[in-house]
């Protein structure tokens, strides 16, 4: 508080006084009454309760997941043989000619 006001006179500080008594019996009363009234509210039935259940969504059907055909595996192709040339030659016993 601070000095440069006056001090409160008797009647003031009276009447603080009852307003604090009469907040605290105030809040007892309040208490007192939601003792008495929180069984029946908690027998009474929810607001949610009295409104009709909404329909429930069929569970997704299950099928089968999309799959690549799997390649067929490939035969390593034959690489093509390269013919070979087929040399004429004669079988003889005579001897060849001198080279000049």
């Amino acid at each position: 508080m601070s000095y440069a006001l006056s001090r409160p006179s008797s009647t003031q500080r009276s009447s603080l006084l009852l307003i604090v008594i009469g907040l605290h019996a105030g809040l007892f009363l309040v208490i007192l009454a939601a003792k008495t009234i929180a069984p029946q509210i908690m027998e009474m039935p929810m607001i949610v309760e009295l409104l009709p259940a909404p329909k429930m969504e069929e569970p997704p059907q299950a099928k089968p997941l999309p799959v690549a055909k799997p390649e067929p595996v490939r035969k390593p192709q034959p690489t093509p043989k390269i013919p070979t040339p087929l040399l004429e030659t004669t079988t003889s016993d005579v001897p060849a000619p001198a080279a000049p």
